[in-house]
């Protein structure tokens, strides 16, 4: 079979792709093999130099056979497709491409394989066309290579500068032929290559008959001496005939003739000929179907004929081109509309936004037109194939045709199969994309295709699911041509590139298995590429550049890449090969991982896998990074503590406990198989360094401690390393997984790891260590300190991972929420803990690192003020660069600590420095406790108001007495200082309120210690039980109303200030036998308190008045008999109730009636004011209010009884109550 010559199509005309990256990172213009460099040489019209190969050094003639073993000639190899170096080209052609500039020069190509097979390869630039024979077994050495001069290109042809060319078989007795044929029409023939070594200036001659204006654009072998030459739209035949007695040959061009079948009498133009229009679309390419299978649309052929397709951008035509002469056309369907209809099925968009392109035609196995197309992308459909700068990437698909003589509109047989290729900048000279269908006899093999790019190549199965695409790594290498050679075991494509010869080869077998599950088929090709990457895409020397396919499904792309990193992981034989060293295969094994997400990012599909796929691939990364880190130090170890091996005593007992097989080395096969657990050899470290403490009495002991946290320290630092410096390849935000590192298990080891060395004996740890200098004061040993930093470390980021993986999660009233809270909690107490041992080790300076890291404020606040920090740098100063440095967040925090330590000195001497973060502070954390005398400092227009009411509010929670009437007295004086016009109506007279309560304390203690003989300097008790005695009404059948009472008076000595309803019970529960007065005190503290709510205040006034009527013996009051008024009145004058009633200062709403006064607390009443009581303590009060009511309903006054006191009081003082 031959291929067709690919023309060149002008740079404008093509879509430039920017030079790409490999996975590697290699970027820009690499060497070619066998070259160090480029050099640029001017050739004569006839494109020979006669110093021009004279000049190249010999060693970098064709390629450096030094370079290749037979290994390295391979450059990818997969189940389902294989790449090697099949052969180099000439040296001379090496060197022209060496000089030429690929973003200017224009090239074209073919290869050409003939019976035998035997193979040539040719290349033609503008001066000169290189012809060489493509000798597959000798695959270093530069073969002979044929140079001809090229017909001048027509001048006022700008963008068709390079002529086209195809050799001409005579049959294995002879050398073949050339012809070539400039875009002006002249031919050009040589009738042997072999004059190619001599100048070759003696050749045939022809003209192609072409119109004004006219170009010829392409030229397509149809048979061994027969050839077509194709302008925008007319063809051309080219004969190779034999010149009667000589033995020479010479060629002519012929037009198609204007024979019509009568399958093509509808048509209502003439075609071809030269004065015709022509309107069946510009000609784009011409193909020939061959000879297995036949075409089942050529109808009947007449002998010596062959069928013919030809393509234009709007139809495709099939002609029968009879060998001897003559051309007929038999069919003629349009078929862009057809093709774009198909494309655009489901879809919004139209045809013009298509931008639809029909680029080459080739027939399938039952001879059914296959057309390759390229279009526009339909967004809605894949929004992402879009370049940054071009636009939208043009997408390539194979469309199958089903075409019928009974109707002149075809149909689209199967789905549309799109190519994993998508054209993006490209500063090269863009060739047409050209395509083939592979032949393949075997039963039930795929029908698979070949498509051939400037930048790349493609095989794709016509149907899916195989797919697979590879690119030229070199930005200035470009594929040229390709060729088909059939083999027993299938058909193998040579790809002519501008640096050797490719032979890519098809696994029939494993293509054909695919078909049996789409989806693992899918997932096989891109694990396939993905470890291809990883194996063959280091070598320098390969030319290829894998990628993986931009339309690349989520599903099979995750597979994949899982896939291979777990066969990296657990050493795969298939990607990690065997190696004597362990260290340098688990750094290799690591570097492959960090390699597999740079080569995914590469091919710009990172963004296809779930953030919790790529947390997985992280984590996978991460423990290889642990392990390497692990094992690192274990070797280390070995070499100074032989005596010791707790990293083989942990991995023993992991592999025992978890039934796992091994082949004796049991270190080896952990960590060749297992390294996916490696947190699980965590708790058995620490679990053998807890047993050794047991005896921290003997240096080895401390010793095997000290090696256990440094295993644990480095499969920490290690993973933690990996995380921070890579994560960003990964393009992950939050977490998406718990990180492995911060597992709850993990965490409570690496504590008591911690809390371990922490309290390691610095002696013993000395001995243990051999002795050396020590640090601190505390004389801790340098390497117990340098183990507690890294532990320290580890702990601090452990922590902060998680509750950053918890934070993100965590919804409201979940259980995530709960855990976050209480992880939250557990490492706000760890912290300061930690931080202090740091600092008594020693390593003060670490702990600032730390807490300046993780953002601890309030650990830095409590740091700067540390003796052994200050003596390395003043408080004053470090605060200053904290809050230069992170501003409001540290200033926070900073007067945080000042409150909680009692430090406001501190606070309130910054002022004037810090007073925007002080304002701001105060504004986010009101502390009217403490506010009130930044307040004061304002000199803001209300700062004396705000002040005022800060101190109101904060002495209502005061409870020390003497304080709480300092702030009221001050926030008086505030208000007053405000001015009246500023300062609310009743401001004052709040003030004023609360300051008669105080005054009430004042007085209440002086009547309770009077007559009481409890003087100050007594004990608190004794006091209590000696003003109990004396001063307490509460009868002793009232036990729990005895208690309150005490409880009451108790805080009152001790110099608390009382809330409103405590004094209210303690004035009205005391002897008032003398004066009624606190008993009006009590029931106007009630009608003006803003603190009591008013739905217990009801309640409160009852008891209050329960207490006034059970004062006086209404018993004897209404014994009247035989009495005179004049001997009553007197007796109700002298009553508890006659005093409050004739008390001035009463609220009359204050009055409640005996009938009222019998309700009583419920059990809820009481539970609400005193929350703490027991059940037992609450039903114990209700017992007492019960007793004081049913001694107010069988023994106390009656309403008639109110009522008459109640009219004393009036006709006494002229009031109306």
């Amino acid at each position: 079979m031959f291929s067709s010559p690919s023309p060149v199509r002008n740079a404008t005309q093509g879509t430039p792709r920017n030079g790409a990256q490999d996975f590697l990172g290699n970027r820009g213009r690499s060497p070619r093999f066998g070259t160090s460099g480029m050099r640029r040489v001017s050739l004569d019209h006839r494109g020979e130099s006669p110093s021009k190969y004279m000049d190249v050094d010999s060693s970098r003639l064709g390629i450096d056979r030094g370079r290749y073993s037979e290994e390295s000639r391979v450059f990818a190899v997969s189940d389902t497709l294989s790449i090697r170096l099949a052969a180099s080209l000439p040296a001379e052609l090496h060197q022209e491409f060496q000089s030429s500039d690929p973003t200017r020069d224009d090239f074209s190509g073919s290869i050409c394989v003939f019976p035998g097979p035997v193979t040539y390869g040719l290349v033609v630039s503008v001066q000169t066309c290189f012809v060489w024979r493509v000798d597959l077994q000798s695959a270093f050495t530069s073969p002979t290579c044929y140079m001809f001069p090229v017909p001048p290109p027509d001048p006022s042809n700008s963008y068709l500068t390079l002529p086209f060319a195809s050799l001409v078989s005579f049959g294995a007795s002879r050398e073949p032929g050339l012809i070539l044929v400039s875009s002006s029409g002249e031919v050009r023939f040589w009738d042997s290559i072999g004059i190619g070594l001599a100048g070759a200036e003696r050749f045939s001659t022809a003209k192609i008959d072409i119109l004004e204006n006219e170009v010829v654009q392409g030229l397509e072998q149809i048979d061994s001496m027969v050839y077509v030459a194709r302008t925008k739209t007319r063809l051309h035949r080219l004969t190779v005939t034999a010149r009667p007695g000589t033995g020479k040959f010479v060629i002519v061009a012929t037009p198609f003739s204007d024979r019509y079948s009568q399958n093509s009498t509808w048509l209502s133009f003439r075609l071809f000929r030269r004065q015709s229009t022509w309107d069946s679309g510009d000609i784009v390419t011409v193909a020939t179907p061959s000879d297995k299978p036949k075409s089942k649309h050529a109808g009947v052929l007449r002998s010596e004929q062959k069928p013919v397709w030809v393509l234009t951008n709007r139809n495709i035509m099939q002609w029968n081109v009879g060998m001897a002469g003559g051309e007929e056309c038999i069919h003629n369907y349009e078929i862009r509309d057809v093709i774009g209809e198909a494309i655009l099925q489901g879809k919004q968009g139209n045809m013009s936004s298509l931008d639809l392109e029909l680029l080459d035609v080739a027939l399938d196995s039952v001879g059914d037109p296959v057309i390759l197309v390229s279009h526009l992308p339909v967004f809605e459909e894949n929004p992402s194939v879009f370049d940054m700068n071009t636009g939208p990437l043009r997408i390539y698909a194979l469309v199958r045709l089903s075409l019928s003589t009974n109707t002149d509109r075809p149909q689209v047989k199967t789905g549309i199969e799109i190519l994993p290729y998508e054209l993006a900048s490209d500063p090269r000279r863009a060739l047409a994309p050209r395509f083939t269908v592979l032949r393949e006899e075997s039963e039930g093999a795929p029908e698979l295709t070949f498509s051939q790019f400037s930048d790349a190549f493609a095989f794709s199965a016509l149907e899916p699911p195989y797919q697979e695409q590879l690119h030229l790594k070199d930005p200035d290498d470009m594929v040229l041509a390709f060729g088909v050679i059939e083999r027993v075991d299938g058909p193998e494509v040579l790809l002519l590139t501008t640096g050797m010869v490719l032979a890519a080869h098809p696994n029939i077998d494993n293509i054909r298995k695919m078909k049996d599950d789409v989806n693992i088929g899918k997932a096989n090709v891109l694990k396939s590429t993905i470890r291809q990457a990883m194996k063959y895409g280091i070598k320098l020397e390969n030319p290829l550049r894998f990628q993986l396919p931009s339309m690349a499904d989520e599903d099979s792309l995750k597979t994949a890449a899982e896939h291979m990193s777990y066969a990296f992981l657990t050493s795969d034989p298939d990607v990690v090969p065997p190696s004597l060293s362990l260290g340098s295969q688990l750094a290799s094994r690591e570097s492959s991982l960090k390699a597999l997400v740079t080569f995914i990012g590469e091919s710009g599909t990172l963004s296809k896998l779930s953030p919790t796929a790529r947390e997985q691939l992280l984590a996978n990364a991460e423990k290889l990074a642990a392990a390497r880190g692990v094992w690192a130090y274990h070797n280390e170890e070995a070499q100074k503590h032989s005596s010791l091996n707790v990293l083989y005593s942990a991995v023993e007992s992991y592999m025992r406990h978890s039934n796992r097989q091994t082949d004796g080395d049991i270190l080896r096969d952990f960590f060749n198989s297992e390294v996916s657990n490696i947190a699980s050899i965590i708790p058995e470290i620490v679990a053998s360094a807890q047993s050794a403490v047991k005896t921290s009495d003997q240096p080895q002991d401390a010793q095997l401690l000290i090696q256990s946290s440094g295993l644990v320290e480095a499969i920490f630092v290690s993973a933690f390393n990996y995380r921070t410096q890579n994560r960003a390849k990964y393009q992950l935000a939050n977490p998406v997984i718990q990180p492995w590192t911060s597992d709850s298990l993990l965490l409570s080891n690496l504590r008591h790891l911690f809390e371990m060395v922490a309290n390691l004996d610095p002696h013993i740890a000395s001995i243990a260590r051999g002795g050396g200098s020590t640090y601190g004061n505390k004389g801790v040993h340098e390497p117990i300190a340098l183990h507690l930093e890294e532990l320290a470390g580890c702990l601090f980021k452990a922590y902060s991972d998680r509750l950053e993986y918890l934070n993100s999660h965590a919804e409201e009233g979940t259980a995530m929420e709960r855990e976050r809270n209480r992880v939250d909690e557990e490492y706000r107490v760890l912290r300061p803990v930690i931080l202090d041992h740091l600092v008594r080790a020693g390593r003060t300076e670490y702990a600032f690192t730390l807490a300046e890291t993780y953002k601890d404020f309030h650990a830095l606040s409590g740091l700067s003020y540390h003796p052994s920090a200050e003596r390395l740098m003043s408080a004053k100063d470090r605060i200053q660069g904290y809050i230069n440095r992170f501003r409001g967040d540290f200033a926070s925090q900073l007067f945080q600590w000042y409150i909680e330590q009692g430090k406001l000195r501190l606070l309130f001497d910054e002022e004037d420095t810090y007073s925007e973060y002080i304002d701001k502070f105060f504004g986010d954390h009101p502390t009217p406790r403490i506010s009130w005398i930044h307040d004061l400092k304002k000199k803001e227009k209300t700062a004396y108001l705000n002040a005022a009411e800060a101190l109101l509010h904060e002495a209502a929670n005061e409870s020390n007495r003497e304080a709480r009437h300092f702030m009221l007295s001050l926030g008086k004086l505030a208000a007053m200082a405000q001015g009246p016009a500023e300062t609310p109506k009743g401001k004052v007279r709040d003030f004023d309120t609360s300051l008669d309560f105080m005054a009430i304390h004042d007085t209440l203690l002086e009547q309770l210690n009077d007559g009481a003989d409890a003087p100050a300097s007594f004990a608190l008790e004794s006091r209590v039980r000696a003003i109990m005695s004396a001063k307490c009404a509460v009868p002793s059948d009232r036990p729990a109303l005895q208690n309150l009472f005490q409880r009451t008076l108790r805080s009152l000595l001790q110099g608390n200030a009382l809330s409103e309803e405590d004094a209210v019970d303690l004035l009205s529960l005391k002897d008032n036998s003398e004066s009624a007065l606190d008993f009006v005190d009590a029931l106007n503290i009630i009608s003006n308190s803003h603190y009591i709510k008013e739905d217990r205040k009801p309640q409160a006034f009852r008891n209050v008045w329960r207490r006034i009527y059970l004062h006086d013996d209404w018993t004897e009051i209404r014994k009247i008999a035989n009495r005179t008024d004049y001997e009553l009145i007197p007796k109700l004058r002298n009553t508890k109730v006659y005093q409050v009633l004739a008390s001035s200062g009463l609220n009359r709403n204050a009055i409640v009636l005996p009938s009222e006064a019998i309700d009583v607390p419920t059990v809820e009443d009481i539970a609400k004011r005193w929350p703490g009581m027991t059940p037992g303590q609450v039903q114990e009060l209700v017992d007492d209010y019960n007793t004081e009511s049913q001694v107010l309903s069988s023994n106390g006054p009656r309403d008639i009884d109110f009522a008459d006191v109640r009219r004393l009081v009036e006709k006494d003082l002229a009031i109306t109550l």
